[in-house]
């Protein structure tokens, strides 16, 4: 007994109360440690990188993203829906983070009206997340064949979601003056990149 308590004694560790043990030093487990009430931690806790998954954490993160686009659409005075997609809200999340960019591209063949008599007209995007829109961009583009693009974003913190449930991501464009005709070289692409929360 007494060559027990002198190798304790030399360890570092005390009895300093009912049921506590003090360890004044460093305390090597070599093997499992199995804490079955409360642990307190008065210090820095080091562990061992990559020891701790997503779904252990108190508010694990599911990354998402999209990629879509389209061609052949018309733009009117009124603006509309370009390009959308439905996103579902995965399983356990109710939070999420979005960060979408818009692009459109129009063809506009008018030679006549717009702003200048000749066709010249703006053409306009923004981005949609849910109910929120984005502010538009605006560019100016020739008649008689002008080309233009434009581009936009958007970046929302979004709460009180379903699982299950979708969001709806959109682009909207229009022009200012008049129609620009259905045509293959309208184009609109929408990225987005999702971060979903507990």
């Amino acid at each position: 007994m007494q060559g027990s308590t002198a190798t304790l004694a030399r360890s570092g560790m005390s009895v300093t109360a009912e049921d506590e043990v003090t360890v004044d030093g460093d305390f090597v487990v070599d093997g499992t440690l199995n804490v079955t009430g409360a642990a307190v931690i008065g210090g820095t806790l080091s562990l061992p990188a990559g020891i701790i998954n997503n779904d252990a954490l108190a508010q694990p993160v599911v990354p998402d993203a999209a990629n879509v686009d389209t061609s052949g659409f018309s733009l009117t005075a009124a603006f509309a829906e370009k390009l959308g997609v439905d996103i579902v809200v995965p399983a356990g999340c109710s939070r999420a983070l979005f960060n979408v960019a818009v692009w459109m591209q129009a063809y506009n063949a008018n030679t006549t009206g717009g702003s200048d008599g000749t066709g010249s007209d703006y053409i306009y995007v923004y981005a949609k997340i849910g109910g929120t829109a984005g502010r538009y961009n605006a560019d100016g583009v020739s008649g008689n064949g002008g080309t233009k693009t434009t581009s936009a974003g958007l970046a929302l913190s979004a709460s009180g979601l379903t699982p299950g449930g979708t969001v709806r991501l959109g682009a909207w464009g229009s022009s200012q003056y008049t129609t620009m005709a259905v045509s293959a070289y309208n184009q609109a692409t929408l990225t987005a990149s999702i971060i979903w929360l507990r």
